[in-house]
């Protein structure tokens, strides 16, 4: 997952804010509503976790109104920084300072920019702005000084802003050309894309949705106008008919809580985190490389020839994916002597394309899919993959799981059916799931009339 250029933030997890309490800002003359996780907001500045944390008013309300901020601004969080500064979120300072910085620099050379700027420079000198942002806005207006002298709009505010004029002259004191390396040194862009299936400002003033997570019931929040753009599935449920609709809550005693932080993190940010791998000390080639490392002394068996023609065959299988995206896997410090990697490297996928399976999600199932297929080929083979492996085959085939993971999961162990083999686990596992059994067979006969 990328940074945003502001900082990751260090004193709250993802799970720790979703399944934290609502709370709502009344914005604007007309105080309109928005929702968000009060964790989630008292972890941005000790101001603001006084506000919904503390013992005022607002907090055991768990409610606020902020008449002083428009609701464009609250939508963004050149105004963005003016809340951030009055709150004492310094992270967002320098985040909605650097866009705008880029944003400007960006708008440099064109010429008709005036419009835009000058309504810049009035917000900037007729409120209570922080000298940081002026600075940069008079920068950036001496660059198109010659266009703005000819609006009158301009003069007047020099007329009746002794500041904005003195500001003024004293930037035309250096070279306009020193505009675009302006902070270059400490400041950076969010090349972030926006979401595209429903706007910030729609599913931000949407009430929440409450969903009561595996057999604890475990309580988590979701604005409802975002689980509804998943799918007409959960369109339905959150917005539709149904009892759960009416309520805004549901039970999903059949998913496990993990699996549904995954979710929720998909919903907001489109990706999902998982475990890093931790590699031996000495990793071995992995079957991604096409690297695969046999004993010179061993014969070229004609199990032999299967075993490499489907293994090329899986991977190339990668290739089909060319227009879908995965997350990259991650290594952390090597393994001591005696340790495993969790299995959670490979279940996590399994589980969250089976949530999305069942839900309608195709996004998800295609991006949790082809994750799981990068990190098979990014593993180490044999050693390091064997036992999760065993706990990805009792989980496709003991529980109602989609044929496509199924045949997915046979596809790779077909690639590794020697090895397979040798497992005492996995003779009785294909003894008792003659599906499996019987699959696996078909995928050995398909591979060696495919080689023949």
């Amino acid at each position: 997952m990328g940074t945003t250029g502001g900082g990751k933030q260090e004193d709250v997890s993802y799970a720790s804010f979703m399944s934290s309490k609502a709370f709502e800002f009344m914005v604007g003359p007309e105080k309109k509503p928005f929702i968000i996780h009060s964790e989630l907001v008292a972890s941005l500045s000790p101001v603001l976790e006084r506000l919904v944390k503390g013992n005022m008013e607002e907090a055991q309300k768990g409610s606020v109104v902020w008449e002083h901020v428009d609701e464009q601004t609250f939508i963004r969080f050149s105004q963005l920084y003016v809340l951030a500064d009055c709150y004492g979120i310094t992270p967002l300072m320098k985040l909605s300072l650097s866009t705008l910085y880029s944003v400007l620099t960006v708008f440099l050379e064109w010429d008709d920019v005036a419009d835009m700027l000058i309504k810049l420079l009035r917000y900037c000198f007729e409120n209570d702005t922080p000298a940081e942002l002026r600075e940069l806005v008079v920068r950036y207006a001496v660059c198109h000084i010659e266009n703005l002298w000819e609006r009158t709009e301009t003069t007047e505010l020099a007329r009746t802003h002794a500041d904005f004029s003195s500001a003024i002259v004293e930037a035309m004191l250096y070279s306009l050309n020193c505009f675009t390396r302006h902070r270059e040194d400490d400041m950076g862009n969010t090349g972030g894309k926006k979401k595209g299936d429903v706007s910030y400002a729609s599913f931000m003033s949407d009430k929440a949705f409450e969903f009561l997570v595996g057999p604890e019931k475990k309580p988590f929040i979701i604005h409802s106008e975002l689980v509804a753009s998943l799918s007409p599935v959960l369109e339905r449920l959150v917005k539709g008919e149904l009892k759960e609709a009416q309520e805004g809550s549901v039970v999903w005693e059949h998913v496990d809580v993990q699996t549904f932080i995954r979710f929720s993190q998909y919903a907001y940010t489109r990706t999902y985190e998982y475990p890093a791998f931790r590699p031996r000390s000495q990793p071995k080639a992995s079957l991604g490389d096409r690297t695969i490392v046999e004993s010179r002394s061993r014969s070229k068996t004609a199990m032999h020839h299967l075993r490499t023609w489907a293994k090329d065959s899986f991977v190339d299988q990668l290739s089909s994916f060319s227009n879908q995206t995965y997350m990259v896997m991650e290594r952390t410090s090597p393994l001591a002597d005696g340790q495993k990697n969790d299995a959670e490297i490979l279940l996590s996928h399994a589980r969250l394309y089976v949530l999305a399976d069942c839900y309608g999600i195709a996004p998800l199932m295609s991006l949790s899919l082809t994750t799981l297929h990068h990190v098979l080929l990014e593993i180490p083979e044999w050693d390091d993959v064997a036992d999760m492996f065993i706990e990805l085959l009792h989980y496709c085939y003991g529980n109602e799981t989609p044929a496509a993971l199924k045949e997915f999961v046979v596809e790779y162990a077909v690639c590794q059916v020697d090895n397979l083999w040798h497992r005492d686990e996995v003779k009785n596992f294909a003894q008792t799931h003659g599906e499996f059994s019987s699959a696996v067979i078909e995928g050995m006969v398909m591979s060696l009339n495919l080689f023949v």
